[in-house]
């Protein structure tokens, strides 16, 4: 026996099914919106990755300039070199070292800041979402631990 055709019926199920589709592509936009936004913060961090090991290398080449024997240069630009890279107080070394602390503590603050956008983008996925968050969360831990 076949069911009688509600027009009002249909109608109200197309209005849904409408507004069901402008709610997902709405959310959809937000996630992508997040996500480039997410890259953007990822790419800034690793510039600021590589300029960290940048001053690492050149740290460790500074620890190395005070022992190492340079033939036919001396003077005083070659005494004061010397003594700036043995000075542990003002050394270039020592400012080096504190640059790349401070771009340590960038390179955390961003990583949070990754981890709060992504945090908006898994409260669009519901329970699950908050799966995601406390898995985004933990790995936010271990690699401001390891930076």
């Amino acid at each position: 026996m076949a069911e009688e055709f509600d027009q009002e019926e249909y109608d109200r199920l197309q209005g849904e099914k409408s507004a069901n589709l402008a709610e997902q592509e709405a959310c959809q936009a937000r996630i992508d919106s997040l996500n480039q936004k997410i890259e953007d913060l990822k790419a800034a961090y690793d510039k600021l990755d590589e300029a960290k090991e940048t001053l690492k290398d050149a740290t460790g080449t500074l620890k190395k300039v005070p022992s190492k024997q340079f033939n036919g240069w001396k003077g005083s630009v070659a005494d004061e070199v010397k003594s700036t890279c043995k000075d542990s107080d003002n050394s270039l070394r020592s400012q080096y070292e504190t640059y790349t602390e401070k771009i340590d503590e960038i390179e955390d603050s961003i990583n949070w800041q990754i981890h709060d956008l992504k945090s908006q983008k898994n409260e669009q996925y519901g329970i699950l979402g908050d799966l995601m968050d406390a898995f985004d969360w933990i790995g936010t831990q271990i690699h401001n631990l390891f930076n």
